[in-house]
C-alpha cells in the first residue's frame, strides 16, 4: 500500500505510530478494556505476554471495525461502509512491514510476527471473517458454521501455537492444529449462544437453518427471539455442540508442554463455564446474556489446575 490515505472516512485507521513502547501501551490498553482477556492471559509467560496482547488487540480491533456504529448510517449503507473500512485495514495488513508505522497494532504485529514466527495469513483469515459478516452470512448447516469459525476463531489458536513455539513433524502438527481449531470453534459457539440476546435484535443469526427446521422454528431472528420455551430443545442441542467441541481441549492439552496445557485448560474452562451458565437460563438465554462473575473465573482457574490438586476438593467436580 502506497502513501497514507487522504480519505477522511478512513483516516482514523491510520493514526500513525513510530514508537514500539507506544504501540505496546495501545495494545495493552485495548486488552484491559475487554473482560475475557484477564482470564486468558493469567498464566501466560510474562515474556510472551506483550505478543499475546498484540494478537488479541489486532483481533479485537478488527472485530470492532465489523461492528462499530457509524454516524448517519444504517442497514446496507452501514454494512457497505464497514466493508470499505475492513478492506482498507486488510490492505494495511497486507502491506506489512511497509505500513507498520500507520497504526499501533500494525507496528506491534510487524515486530512480533518475525520474532515469534507468527503466521500473518491467520491474521488475514480473521479480517476475511469480519468482511463476511457484512454480507449477512447464511448458514444452511453445521459445516457452514464451522467454516466461518475456521476464519473467525481458529486463527487465534494457531497464532498461539506459533507464539508458544509448538512446531512438530507435519502429521503431528496437523493433528494439533485440528484439535486447536475444534477448541476455538467450541469457544466461538459458546460465545454465539451466550450472545443470542444481543445478536437476534441486530438481525444476526449463526444457528444452522437445518437445525432450526428440525425443531420447527423459522430462520427469522424476530420470531426466534420470541420463541420462549419452544426454543429450549434447540438451545440445549446448540450448547451440547459447543461442549463437545470444547472437549477436544483434553487431547490437545495432553500433547502440549505443561505450562501451555494449563493455558488451554483455562481457555476451554472459560468456554465450559459460559455453556453451564447459558444452560441454566433455558429459554431466557434468548433475552438475557449470562456473564462470568469473579467467582466463576476463580473456579475455572481451580478446575484448570493439574489433576492431583483438582481432586483435593469436591467443589471442583464438573
Amino acid at each position: 500500500m502506497g502513501a497514507p490515505t487522504t480519505d477522511p472516512s478512513l483516516r482514523d485507521l491510520e493514526p500513525g505510530c513510530a514508537d514500539l513502547p507506544a504501540a505496546r501501551a495501545w495494545c495493552a490498553g485495548l486488552c484491559r478494556h475487554y473482560e475475557n482477556f484477564s482470564l486468558a492471559s493469567w498464566m501466560f509467560p510474562a515474556d510472551l505476554r506483550p505478543a499475546l496482547q498484540t494478537i488479541y488487540a489486532f483481533a479485537r480491533f478488527s472485530d470492532d471495525l465489523a461492528d462499530e456504529p457509524l454516524p448517519g448510517l444504517a442497514g446496507a449503507a452501514l454494512r457497505a461502509a464497514r466493508r470499505r473500512r475492513l478492506e482498507h485495514w486488510a490492505g494495511l495488513l497486507d502491506g506489512l512491514p511497509a505500513t507498520a508505522g500507520r497504526h499501533p497494532a500494525l507496528l506491534a504485529l510487524a515486530h512480533d510476527a518475525p520474532l515469534h514466527g507468527l503466521p500473518l495469513e491467520e491474521c488475514r483469515r480473521l479480517v476475511t471473517a469480519f468482511l463476511r459478516d457484512q454480507d449477512e452470512p447464511d448458514f444452511p448447516d453445521d459445516d457452514a458454521v464451522l467454516d466461518y469459525c475456521r476464519h473467525s476463531a481458529a486463527p487465534v489458536g494457531r497464532l498461539l501455537l506459533a507464539l508458544r513455539g509448538v512446531r512438530r513433524p507435519p502429521a503431528e502438527q496437523r493433528r494439533l492444529e485440528a484439535w486447536s481449531d475444534a477448541v476455538c470453534a467450541g469457544l466461538q459457539l459458546a460465545n454465539f449462544w451466550q450472545d443470542l440476546s444481543r445478536d437476534l435484535p441486530e438481525g444476526r443469526l449463526y444457528i444452522p437453518r437445518d437445525r432450526l427446521a428440525r425443531h420447527g422454528l423459522a430462520p427469522d431472528t424476530v420470531s426466534l427471539g420470541r420463541a420462549g420455551s419452544a426454543a429450549e430443545p434447540l438451545l440445549g442441542e446448540l450448547l451440547d455442540w459447543a461442549q463437545q467441541l470444547l472437549a477436544t481441549a483434553d487431547p490437545l492439552s495432553s500433547a502440549l508442554p505443561a505450562d501451555f496445557a494449563l493455558d488451554v485448560r483455562l481457555f476451554a474452562g472459560g468456554g465450559r463455564a459460559v455453556v453451564r451458565k447459558s444452560r441454566r437460563l433455558g429459554a431466557e438465554l434468548l433475552v438475557r446474556r449470562p456473564r462470568l462473575s469473579a467467582w466463576d473465573k476463580f473456579l475455572v482457574a481451580l478446575r484448570a489446575w493439574p489433576a492431583p490438586r483438582r481432586r483435593q476438593s469436591a467443589i471442583l467436580a464438573p
